[in-house]
């Protein structure tokens, strides 16, 4: 589960960091990956009363880690070093390296259990649970592209190693344009009641939702009735 918002890192988000930062450990697998924003949308459509038990797997969109890899530098701007490691090995070095751990204290996010979620991943068919709860998963590069912005603003990622993303929050483009630090799903621009509950319906409905208002202190409402 990858995506913006994190209370605390999981391993999903701590691997974005890891990969920009370290040399990634790439095996002959892959990654099933669902942002936190769409299993949310999935856990609300499933709600629905009325309609009896049902089981659903949300396994996510795959990607072998070395696509995975290749995404992640496109969307940070810097090429992610990897090296390819078969299945075998990394198994054995994640054990060996949680053996190493109970004598010597070092941060390399590699342990047993993560190689095998990392080589034991297989490719889930999503395409029931979609149709039936009436959702869509968003593209794998606004996930990452919103998991690395995210981690960036949190200090979790250093600016040097997402150019990419730091450019576009901080340097405006050259050719008269505007420059952009945020993209949204809904822009409301005005936060009367008629913005108000525009905004709120938006979120409901799991949109990234993104309120502008120039008083901050209603609209016509608050001026015509003191609303």
């Amino acid at each position: 589960v990858f995506g913006p918002g994190q209370p605390g890192l999981a391993s999903a988000m701590e691997s974005i960091v890891a990969a920009a930062s370290q040399l990634m450990v790439v095996p002959d697998a892959g990654i099933g990956i669902i942002d936190v924003r769409d299993l949310a949308r999935l856990v609300v459509a499933s709600l629905e009363p009325g309609r009896g038990p049902r089981r659903y797997l949300a396994g996510g969109q795959f990607l072998t880690w070395g696509e995975w890899a290749e995404l992640l530098g496109d969307v940070l701007g810097r090429p992610i070093r990897q090296v390819r490691v078969p299945t075998a090995a990394i198994r054995a070095t994640g054990g060996a390296l949680d053996a190493l751990r109970r004598v010597v204290n070092f941060d390399y996010p590699l342990t047993y259990e993560a190689a095998v979620e990392m080589t034991g991943m297989p490719p889930n068919d999503d395409s029931v649970t979609l149709r039936d709860l009436d959702v869509s998963y968003r593209p794998l590069r606004t996930t990452l592209e919103d998991s690395a912005r995210w981690l960036g603003e949190r200090r979790h990622l250093a600016p040097r190693l997402a150019p990419a993303l730091t450019s576009r929050q901080e340097d405006p483009s050259t050719d008269g344009e505007p420059g952009w630090d945020e993209a949204v799903d809904v822009l409301v621009v005005g936060f009367g009641a008629a913005g108000a509950a525009t905004a709120i319906e938006a979120a409901e409905g799991g949109a990234h939702t993104l309120v502008l208002d120039r008083f901050g202190e209603g609209g016509a409402s608050a001026r015509c009735a003191g609303i």
